[in-house]
């Protein structure tokens, strides 16, 4: 048998190193902004990759909106990551695994996200023959058609109009020698041109408005210009004219309210003088009607104002 050769005491079998244990796979997702991928947005999976996207496009909204400030988003680091910071909060992080150019820093990335996001746009100013025929369109055609369509509406109104005014004149002449009134044929004539103007206006302004239709659905390549146009003369013009509207009927219903109320004063002052044995010849029931009377007309009268007329007369008749 051969001999057995005893093991020195102490000695032990080299260990077997375990193997390292895999990193996980990452799923990665660019974010861009005007095109350009600014951003690497990972996640276990591509659930939490496209929440991670979703979070760096809220906070690359939040720096555009910084565009007109772009002094309030600073940059810092911390352990190596480049922070992106608006004021003192911190919006976006950009790690080693969020770098774009891996060959630059995680700081040198933010930098880039920053300037690219808070930069200001660019205008270019681009003549095309399309555009130039779409103003020479809407800036001359358009003016002249309308010109002409309102001419041949005024040749049109004409003979309409020849009709009532004769009519109209000689119902004011008739109406003014049964009253007495001197000179009818000139006050006449001025109502008449009056009520002929107003006839002009809302018709000239339906012709507008109907031509304004027909002229951009024949042509939808016109509508951003009228857009335009509408915008920086046409709102501010109906503005304006609306203010004048509601201010001019503002008087008139306050003209109104007076008028009422002073006739109705009128009024039962002469019954208490021609009527003496009536209930307004009492002083307790004759001075509190006239005075309840002008309160109303002081609540009716300032009502219609908003702000300090209106809580006044609210709490003067509350």
């Amino acid at each position: 048998m051969p001999p057995v050769v005893a093991e020195p005491p102490g000695v032990a079998e080299p260990a077997i190193a375990a193997p390292e244990a895999a990193e996980p796979p990452r799923v990665s997702i660019p974010v861009m902004l005007d095109s350009v991928p600014v951003y690497v947005a990972n996640g276990v999976d591509s659930i939490a990759a496209q929440a991670e996207a979703a979070r760096a496009n809220e906070a690359l909204r939040a720096l555009r909106a910084r565009r007109s400030r772009p002094g309030t988003v600073v940059l810092d680091e911390r352990n190596g990551t480049g922070l992106v910071l608006i004021d003192t909060l911190v919006v976006l992080e950009v790690g080693t695994a969020n770098r774009v150019d891996s060959t630059v820093s995680p700081l040198a990335n933010a930098m880039r996200l920053r300037e690219r996001a808070v930069a200001a746009p660019l205008v270019e100013q681009r003549w095309a023959e399309e555009e130039l025929l779409l103003r020479l369109l809407l800036g001359v055609v358009y003016p002249i058609s309308l010109l002409v369509l309102l001419r041949l509406t005024r040749f049109g109104l004409r003979r309409f109009e020849r009709r009532w005014r004769r009519a109209a004149l000689a119902w004011i002449h008739d109406m003014a020698r049964r009253r007495g009134v001197p000179e009818a044929e000139v006050q006449g004539r001025r109502i008449i041109r009056f009520v002929t103007g107003l006839e002009r206006l809302v018709i000239f302004g339906m012709m507008l408005v109907a031509m304004s239709f027909v002229w951009f659905a024949l042509f939808p390549q016109t509508r951003p210009l009228a857009s335009t146009l509408l915008q920086y003369i046409m709102r501010p013009l109906l503005a304006l004219l609306g203010g004048t509207a509601r201010g001019v009927l503002l008087l008139a219903y306050s003209a109104f309210v007076i008028t009422a109320g002073w006739w109705m004063s009128r009024h039962i002052a002469h019954r208490r003088r021609t009527l003496p044995g009536t209930m307004f010849a009492d002083p307790l029931v004759y001075l509190p009607v006239r005075i309840g009377i002008w309160v109303v007309a002081l609540f009716l009268l300032l009502f219609p104002y908003p702000g300090a007329p209106r809580q006044f007369a609210v709490g003067s008749c509350s």
